[in-house]
């Protein structure tokens, strides 16, 4: 795995190892060597390597115990948080994530990101078709009910939350009138009216 380096009196005090991921030398101490769990150079390299890899339930219950009690300096904490920071991080999904159904695509500089600097995608998909940003009450809604399903011709911009509301209460108004057989007619909920299937 490596060789020593840096006697003393004949007895070693460092072992080189070579990284596993960019293949950096590196150097530990023998007492670190002889566990034989020294693969990598650093945090980046190891978050590298444990990409996919799962802990045991039993491996997650000592590590909670060892961590118990134990006090970071700010510099170590901030260096820790860089380390596995964005696509730095093992679980990087390419600045996607899924949230209440919803994907979320990651833009720091969008007006409208969350705290984690994501935005929904169907909302970035209208703006984009539109030409400009969503108003913070404009709702955009999912024609088929899918909200994976982010196709332009699937969603349907509305003004205002109210009206959003209102037009849910017409589909359900839609699916009794159907299981009645009662005919259509002009339906007025919330905000506006209507008609055919389209608001007046």
């Amino acid at each position: 795995m490596g060789r020593p380096k840096g006697s003393k009196n004949g007895v070693y005090t460092t072992i080189e190892i070579i990284c596993k991921i960019c293949n950096k030398k590196f150097y530990v101490k023998p007492s670190r060597f002889k566990r034989g769990t020294v693969k990598y150079c650093s945090e980046i390299c190891q978050n590298k390597g444990f990409k996919g890899f799962k802990h045991s339930k039993g491996s997650r219950k000592k590590m909670s115990i060892s961590g118990k009690g134990r006090k970071f300096t700010l510099q170590h904490r901030q260096r820790k948080s860089e380390a596995q920071r964005g696509s730095k991080n093992h679980q990087w999904n390419g600045g996607k994530s899924i949230a209440g159904g919803y994907l979320l695509i990651k833009k720091p500089n969008h007006p409208f990101a969350d705290r984690y600097n994501y935005v929904r995608f169907h909302r970035i998909v209208m703006e984009e078709h539109l030409g400009r940003y969503l108003k913070a009450g404009e709702i955009v809604h999912h024609i088929d009910g899918n909200k994976l399903n982010n196709n332009i011709g699937n969603l349907r911009l509305f003004p205002s939350i109210s009206i959003h509301i209102a037009y849910h209460g017409y589909l359900k108004y839609v699916d009794w009138a159907l299981q009645n057989g009662v005919e259509l007619e002009n339906y007025t909920y919330g905000a506006g009216t209507i008609t055919t299937g389209k608001w007046s």
